[in-house]
């Protein structure tokens, strides 16, 4: 199965049926993940997918950047505070506006709600992308599951594993 921007880079359309997100089940591959994460083996998670498919699995917040956002976790712009939903969060029309018309429920805030959705020629947000390459630079190994990696600067995270893990086992030697 091709993805969206693998079939548009090659001019084509899906002739498959598509399924919603929502309705998308993790696999057998974010499960394995999971069991991973749990067992202390599986240390982080970087992820250019959207469709919350990591977060629904089991994958913990605190294991994760999601560089280009999750279509169900909404922010609130003065506190921070997530919520992860069972719902795509966006409503917007315009690519860039990203107001959700919900607010947050802590009553000492009450701060507007946007989605987390990154779109072409928008920034990547600061602290998922911070702890993507602090993660890389420490990581023993970098399995990369389901992606070409032609988008920077999630492309250049692997490499940035190989080649500290190789100084590292280069020092040892």
């Amino acid at each position: 199965i091709k993805g969206v921007w693998t079939l548009a880079a090659q001019n084509k359309k899906r002739t498959t049926p598509t399924t919603s997100t929502l309705k998308a089940i993790p696999t057998r591959a974010h499960m394995i993940l999971v069991e991973m994460q749990n067992k202390g083996i599986l240390k982080y998670i970087i992820s250019q997918n959207c469709d919350g498919l990591h977060r629904r699995s089991g994958i913990h917040s605190s294991c994760i950047s999601e560089l280009h956002g999750n279509t169900n976790l909404e922010k609130c712009v003065k506190c921070g505070k997530e919520y992860l939903r069972d719902f795509h969060v966006r409503i917007a029309k315009n690519v860039h506006a990203h107001l959700t018309g919900r607010t947050c429920d802590d009553p000492s805030c009450k701060g507007n709600l946007i989605d987390s959705i990154i779109n072409f020629g928008e920034k990547l947000p600061e602290e998922p992308l911070s702890k993507a390459y602090g993660h890389s630079y420490k990581a023993d190994l970098c399995i990369v599951l389901g992606s070409s990696l032609t988008v920077s600067p999630a492309c250049d995270l692997p490499r940035i594993c190989l080649l500290y893990t190789s100084d590292a086992a280069d020092e040892e030697d």
